[in-house]
């Protein structure tokens, strides 16, 4: 409707609208903040002013080709049933990332220091750890990430596991799965923030077998755990341990590709567990 066309009184309601407008936007009118809100061609010739995005790269080709590898700011998720060997395969990785001379922080609630040392053999482990975990303490562990970045300049962090980042036993009537998801939210944020790769193991529901083919909907306690993820991870066995010669020194896996949020690409990647390099391979 044009103006010609309105009434009195529909002149007077614009006028007092746009009065109002004018009222709350004014005081920002000028505004020039860091976070002030520019054009977005600012913002990629700012982007493109600076550095381009790290990633990181195992050495599963498949893997690499179908994600395009990790991203500097990237939260990886990595699951599996109990004991198919996801603390196992982020340990093969991180031989990986080594090798390609990245820096790697490891905050462990699950192995204790000496066995975990153990899982790499005569590989020299050179990454970084905090002396002791402090378990159930969300801060502590975003403080130990901050001080491995401000001391070694880490670019990849691992944490095992999710649930030892709360005190569930204080949890009460709290809603678990808003509170994992807030923890979530915390390192997502970290990982931005301090152009990190952060990967973070999350366990499956209980009633889980080696018969199931996990998938998203099996996460435990929150939905989150894949929703706030840029990449979901998932690791089987193919054998179950009623199968397992122990005489074999190589077991055959199935890595899911479950969430790829930058590439879109999922599926399934085949893979050899070597039991004496302690390391993945695929084919």
């Amino acid at each position: 409707m044009k103006l010609s066309e309105l009434t009195d009184s529909q002149l007077e309601n614009k006028r007092k609208k746009l009065e109002e407008i004018k009222k709350l936007i004014q005081p920002l009118e000028n505004y020039a903040g860091v976070d002030k809100v520019v054009p977005a061609k600012e913002i990629k010739e700012s982007v493109e002013a600076t550095f381009e995005q790290n990633k990181y790269f195992t050495s599963l080709k498949k893997l690499n080709d179908t994600i395009g590898g990790f991203k500097a700011g990237d939260l990886i998720t990595m699951s599996g049933i109990s004991g198919n060997g996801k603390t196992e395969l982020l340990i093969s990785f991180t031989k990986d990332f080594i090798d390609n001379k990245y820096k790697v922080l490891w905050v462990s609630f699950e192995v204790n220091p000496k066995d975990f040392m153990n899982r790499f053999g005569d590989y020299e482990p050179l990454f970084y750890m905090p002396q002791q975990n402090v378990p159930n303490n969300l801060n502590w562990v975003l403080d130990r990430i901050k001080e491995a970045k401000a001391k070694y300049d880490v670019q990849i962090v691992m944490i095992d596991h999710l649930h030892f980042l709360l005190d569930m036993k204080t949890l009460g009537s709290s809603n678990i799965s808003h509170l994992f998801g807030y923890v979530i939210r915390q390192i997502k944020s970290m990982s931005l923030r301090l152009d990190i790769t952060t990967f973070l193991v999350a366990h499956l529901n209980k009633n889980q077998t080696s018969d199931d083919v996990p998938d998203l909907k099996d996460f435990r306690d929150s939905s989150f755990t894949y929703q706030e993820a840029d990449t979901v991870l998932i690791i089987q066995r193919d054998q179950t341990n009623e199968e397992i010669d122990l005489n074999q020194t190589k077991y055959p896996a199935t890595l899911r590709i479950a969430k790829n949020r930058w590439e879109g690409h999922v599926g399934k990647i085949k893979l050899t567990y070597d039991k004496q390099k302690r390391r993945y391979y695929s084919y």
